[in-house]
């Protein structure tokens, strides 16, 4: 393994295929960190219009190393389509990192049928299809690559009572990373998983009321997390500073994950 000690060299994605698969939210927001740092992204969204509009705003920020698709992720055809397209342009995809997902609320014993099978279809068997239309026509051929998948502390914690489908999906999504990690090793496939907190995305805007604030006192740093709070945890799972991690859900959650301790909200000190 070649010596690399500088951090520079280390976390570098500079001249990497990136194809970046939910061009919203966190997935805007690094797609903007990986342009930075010298990538080529090829973005996705749900309809031509969204992209255009990644892909002008990008531009006005003086980054012109990208593209961007519409993509239907629960469509296989599609997903083999798009992959054939980088593969003639570009020849490679090095890394993989999948920010699709979807959510809805509703009392548990309310919940509609087709807003469960919606849920694990996209947050789950979309990503199922990504992942292994990526690693069997570009990373297995090309001998390696790094698959990044955007998961969820719902994923680990019940996190909410109204949205089950959720957090069964993001469950099986962390899960799909760990035995994918071990199945593709053998191709020099890294697998991993960043799992965050609340982050103000499109994917939450729908909460009213004091429900942020109720959230941010739920968190020991004070404060939820922010879109740059991501940009590092995807440079170094998209890098050689990972270069011997695999199947890894990494949280970030401020602690979040970890429990929760007496009268914490309330700012409730123990008496000895």
């Amino acid at each position: 393994m070649e010596k690399k000690l500088k951090a520079e060299e280390l976390f570098s994605v500079e001249g990497k295929i990136v194809l970046l698969t939910g061009g919203g939210g966190i997935g805007e927001y690094l797609t903007e960190a990986y342009l930075a740092n010298g990538a080529t992204v090829i973005a996705t969204n749900r309809t031509k219009e969204k992209g255009e509009k990644l892909v002008a705003y990008m531009n006005e920020q003086g980054y012109d190393k990208i593209e961007s698709y519409p993509l239907d992720q629960t469509d296989s055809a599609q997903i083999e389509e798009l992959v054939d397209k980088i593969l003639a342009k570009y020849g490679r995809i090095d890394v993989l990192l999948n920010a699709v997902g979807y959510s809805y609320d509703c009392k548990p014993e309310d919940f509609p049928e087709e807003e469960i099978r919606k849920m694990i279809e996209i947050n789950y068997v979309s990503a199922a299809l990504l992942n292994k239309i990526v690693a069997k026509k570009a990373m297995i051929p090309a001998g390696g690559g790094k698959i990044i998948n955007i998961g969820s502390i719902a994923g680990i914690m019940c996190h909410s009572k109204n949205v089950f489908p959720y957090e069964a999906s993001k469950a099986a999504l962390h899960q799909m990373t760990r035995s994918l990690a071990l199945c593709w090793a053998k191709y020099n496939i890294y697998v991993n998983c960043i799992a965050p907190t609340w982050v103000k995305t499109p994917l939450v805007e729908h909460y009213k009321g004091d429900y942020f604030e109720r959230v941010r006192k739920m968190h020991y740093f004070d404060r939820l997390s922010e879109l740059q709070d991501y940009v590092g945890p995807a440079l170094f799972l998209s890098s050689d500073a990972s270069s011997y991690v695999s199947g890894l859900i990494l949280t970030v959650d401020g602690a979040w994950s970890c429990g929760r301790t007496v009268g914490h909200e309330e700012g409730y000190e123990v008496q000895y």
